[in-house]
């Protein structure tokens, strides 16, 4: 008798839990962003390791997580800080010129990627000889790159960025980058 009240109770699990679901509940809480496999490296002391002359400065970066894939699917973006005394800091992604008084460019900082793990980033002076204070000093001008893969770039299978590249502050946050 046993056996048979077993096998009905079975029976009855089995048919019941085939029912329907019923509505689908609320949609959960937003869990938090996290980097996507965003690589971004330290802020990097310039080093004009490929070119040093009076108007034009070359440093050359090796950056092992260039890779073919984010070469062909994925976004690099280097940034320039400068820290002026205190707490003031102007963060711009290059490239990025500067203008005089009179709306003359006179300072040009580009970057360039020559194939897988090379990054090259290049400040020009348009008449004038750079100086210390433009180029090197020590506390107060620093440079970092950010890689992004495709699939972190990209929004709805579409490449719109999710973020505004060119504000430094929206990407780090959007991608949860320390400082």
């Amino acid at each position: 008798m046993k056996t048979i009240n077993y096998f009905f109770v079975a029976v009855a699990f089995i048919l019941l839990g085939c029912a329907d679901d019923g509505e689908p509940g609320p949609k959960g809480e937003q869990g938090e962003k996290g980097t996507a496999n965003v690589v971004y490296s330290p802020w990097l002391q310039p080093e004009w390791n490929v070119t040093d002359q009076a108007r034009l400065k070359i440093m050359k970066i090796i950056a092992p997580d260039v890779t073919q894939s984010l070469l062909d699917n994925g976004t690099i973006l280097v940034y320039w800080k400068y820290t002026a005394e205190g707490d003031l800091s102007i963060t711009f992604p290059l490239p990025y010129t500067e203008f005089n008084s009179l709306g003359v460019p006179y300072l040009n900082w580009t970057f360039s990627i020559y194939g897988v793990g090379n990054i090259e980033v290049q400040m020009t002076s348009y008449g004038i000889d750079l100086n210390y204070f433009d180029y090197v000093n020590l506390d107060n001008n620093r440079l970092r790159y950010v890689l992004i893969p495709g699939e972190a770039s990209s929004t709805n299978g579409r490449f719109a960025p999710a973020v505004n590249y060119s504000n430094y502050e929206a990407v780090k946050d959007y991608y949860n980058i320390p400082d």
